[in-house]
């Protein structure tokens, strides 16, 4: 006599994105505080060249100065070109560990910087390679969360960018 077994759920509703609830909530705050500190801190640098000019690099031109910025908003933004199929492989502790670690050594390095090379090592290359490390993850995984709410989520997670730089 053949036994009816239970029915297995299918792949495709195993895989269904929890849609809400307190961890997927939770990852848009996380996510929201990352986008402070990547993309605000990125877009705020004008604030940085303004003291870059008076105080810390003065004997240097604006234009050079500018270059900090824009390489870490270059590293930022092209870093996702590795960061995007690392998060698919499942390699997201990864990206947030070695992206919080260059960030932080990065910040760490440009308080102690005096020259225009190490602001530009410190903060345009080690904090834009950090940055990007961690950009692409944060609102990767929020988008995997929701499927009903995620416009709200990703809205909510973006605007990090524009709180970030208000600081």
């Amino acid at each position: 006599m053949a036994t009816k077994q239970p029915e297995q759920p299918s792949v495709a509703t195993a895989l269904e994105p929890p849609n809400g609830g307190v961890a997927s909530w939770s990852g848009v705050f996380a996510s929201f505080l990352l986008f402070v500190t990547t993309w605000g801190f990125s877009t705020a640098f004008g604030a940085f060249q303004s003291y870059y000019q008076s105080e810390l690099l003065s004997t240097s031109s604006p234009s050079r100065i500018a270059w900090v910025g824009t390489i870490q908003a270059f590293f930022l933004i092209s870093t996702g070109v590795i960061a995007g199929p690392l998060f698919d492989r499942g390699y997201l502790q990864h990206l947030m560990i070695v992206g919080c670690f260059l960030t932080t050594l990065g910040l760490m390095m440009l308080s102690l910087s005096t020259e225009y090379y190490q602001v530009f090592l410190s903060q345009g290359v080690c904090c834009g390679l950090g940055s990007g490390l961690i950009y692409v993850p944060a609102l990767s995984l929020v988008s995997t969360r929701f499927t009903t709410r995620r416009g709200i989520a990703v809205g909510l997670v973006t605007s990090g960018a524009s709180i970030g730089t208000l600081n």
